[in-house]
């Protein structure tokens, strides 16, 4: 039993760094679900950029103050560094229809593909809304935004 007891603490121990951060925005209220992964930039340091996709549910409304909220919330409990660059926020949870006819982001087993998310990138989403942390706040996504991150004006 305790061979068992340490073998649950050392994979409990290296968790991914996404995984904490993913807890922390599920206790947001309005929240539904969400998942953590990393973007690419061009023109911009090695790495990715973290991008948070947040299902949202249907009776909250985003405003600058329920933004403000979340990057508030975001930045007391984790490094910086570790707050998201980009919210993608969509309303509809991913549904998961047996023998592949669902969502291409959920697996059958409820996992997200953060690699289809990730391909995705942070210009455009489909109908979902973008949102990018620029001077410690959440502004809509802009082709000025967008340009200016091309560009290396806006560092992440």
């Amino acid at each position: 039993m305790k061979y068992f007891t340490s073998l649950t603490f050392l994979s409990a121990t290296y968790k991914p760094f996404y995984f904490y951060k993913e807890n922390y925005i599920n206790e947001i209220d309005g929240i539904v679900d969400c998942v953590v992964y990393g973007v690419e930039i061009p023109n911009q340091n090695d790495g990715k950029a973290g991008m948070a996709m947040l299902y949202l549910e249907d009776k909250y409304e985003i405003t600058p103050m329920w933004l403000a909220n979340i990057y508030s919330s975001l930045a007391r409990q984790l490094p910086i560094y570790s707050v998201p660059c980009f919210l993608r926020i969509s309303r509809s949870k991913p549904v998961v229809i047996e023998h592949g006819e669902g969502d291409k982001n959920m697996t059958p087993t409820f996992k997200h593909k953060k690699n289809a998310l990730a391909a995705d990138g942070y210009e455009s989403c489909g109908t979902d809304k973008l949102f990018a942390r620029v001077n410690d706040k959440y502004l809509p996504m802009t082709e000025k935004i967008i340009e200016d991150t091309r560009s290396g004006t806006i560092k992440f």
